[in-house]
């Protein structure tokens, strides 16, 4: 890991407030990430390396994922445990093998054999169910670039929460950061308005 990310996870913590130990299990993930972009150490092994308990390992790791500083999926294929720092980027995920896929991983590639499989699925994700809500809506089912990332990870409570349910409209855009949409004749007022503001 460069200096430069180890700077990102420290501030991200000062940041977060986190206590000391908490502090020390991160170190001790960032330390111990691969090139990409994760850590596949065990609790015993951690707990080897920082004169700790295994259950004091998985408190630490389970605060740490409530805080949103670390993400971590259960690779029941390779019967591994991946723990991701979140916000950081490394290089890019390098698409499997059919053979090496994990079984949610295959699933999708199944159902949509055209989309890029471009990360590990989190446990979280409710594959099936993701697969049959994807199928019956139109923008995300026809979109070339929903790949499995966008799909699992970044747009996956959208979909399950039935946010996308129109099968015939785009997701709904909000404009500026109120969370409101405006209309166009509301926008070309604002517009006016703000121009008619002496400086």
């Amino acid at each position: 890991m460069k200096d430069e990310d180890i700077g990102k996870v420290m501030r991200r913590a000062y940041e977060k407030n986190i206590d000391d130990s908490e502090l020390k299990m991160l170190l001790a993930v960032a330390v111990n990430t691969n090139d990409r972009g994760f850590c596949a150490i065990s609790n015993e092994k951690f707990a080897k390396r920082l004169k700790a308990s295994p259950r004091s390992i998985t408190g630490w790791l389970t605060d740490l994922k409530d805080k949103r500083l670390v993400n971590i999926i259960q690779n029941k294929h390779r019967h591994e445990r991946w723990i991701y720092i979140n916000g950081l980027k490394f290089t890019k995920y390098e698409t499997p093998e059919p053979e090496d896929m994990s079984p949610e991983q295959k699933l999708f590639h199944e159902a949509f054999p055209n989309k890029a499989i471009d990360c590990d699925v989190p446990e979280e994700v409710d594959m099936p169910k993701l697969i049959s809500n994807i199928k019956k809506n139109w923008f995300v089912t026809t979109a070339d670039n929903m790949s499995l990332y966008s799909c699992a990870v970044k747009h996956y409570k959208a979909i399950m929460t039935g946010r996308w349910t129109d099968a015939k409209y785009m997701p709904q855009q909000s404009n500026f950061s109120t969370g409101r949409n405006y209309t166009k004749e509301e926008l070309n007022s604002l517009f006016q308005s703000i121009d008619e503001i002496e400086i």
